[in-house]
């Protein structure tokens, strides 16, 4: 019997309809993304064929999104923030992602605007964003800010993947290094109603990182008791959420880093809520 997970994810990943494409081997690889590097690039070039040999716009879709889940998984969880070579291996991979791999379906190339495009392109750019100098940020934050712009005002836009668009706003406005970015850029106050936004979604519930984000924002915004209490019912929800199997696939391996980080921040603000 297929795992009540795995199962969750190809209902979720997957259209009713059926593929001329065979996304079997290409969703295995990726279910393994957290055991090791090497099966994330194999899942990433299983996609990659695919996104080649697409018969039609849906089958374009399902294996870009495949594809492009990749580079935010590698960077996020195979390269460190903490020393210069995670971080030059960062920057490598998002700008790859959003330069390159996301232009696979560029409204030009696809003949029509999808929030596809628009979230992973947006998400790369602030990933690499972050891990870049001044200069770079300054460069950068007019693209992050049109692709949300942009993603939000296409159908489904404010829905696709979590309130994702909505999630990356806020990612940008909360953090403390926008202040280094001329323009008011830094609103805490503002992204902490985007990442309501976005868990206010269908799916905002399932995906853990709209919580984790909502608990640094919190922080940053200098409420420490609300973090950590926000922390804490998260950390509790998710675990039981894992245990019974209702995470789809495509956020598990997501899901365990989150929870992760959630740990980490629980931790630097005590040890129970209050």
């Amino acid at each position: 019997m297929m795992d009540k997970q795995l199962l969750a994810g190809a209902l979720f990943f997957s259209s009713l309809q059926a593929f001329a494409g065979d996304f079997t081997e290409a969703d295995a690889k990726f279910a393994q993304r957290d055991l090791s590097l090497e099966a994330t690039l194999e899942a990433r070039a299983a996609y990659k064929t695919l996104l080649d040999q697409a018969l039609n716009e849906d089958e374009t879709l399902r294996a870009a999104e495949g594809y492009l889940r990749t580079f935010l998984y590698e960077g996020t969880h195979y390269h460190s923030l903490d020393d210069a070579e995670g971080r030059e291996a960062r920057k490598k991979v998002f700008s790859s992602c959003w330069s390159e791999a996301a232009e696979s379906i560029n409204p030009v190339t696809l003949g029509h605007q999808t929030p596809t495009y628009y979230y992973f392109r947006s998400a790369c750019l602030a990933y690499d964003a972050q891990v870049s100098t001044l200069e770079g940020k300054i460069e950068l934050v007019p693209k992050i800010l049109d692709a949300i712009q942009t993603g939000l005002q296409v159908p489904g836009g404010t829905e696709y993947e979590a309130g994702g668009l909505f999630r990356v706003a806020a990612a940008v406005k909360y953090n403390p290094a926008a202040q280094e970015v001329p323009g008011g850029l830094f609103n805490p106050a503002e992204a902490l109603g985007l990442i309501d936004q976005a868990i206010a979604t269908k799916d905002g519930p399932l995906y853990c990182e709209n919580f984790s984000h909502k608990v640094r924002n919190l922080l940053v915004l200098g409420r420490p008791t609300e973090a950590l209490t926000l922390a804490t019912e998260s950390l509790n929800d998710f675990d039981a959420k894992m245990k019974a199997g209702s995470i789809p696939e495509i956020f598990r391996a997501e899901t365990l880093d989150c929870l992760t980080l959630l740990t980490q921040l629980k931790g630097s603000l005590g040890s129970e809520a209050p």
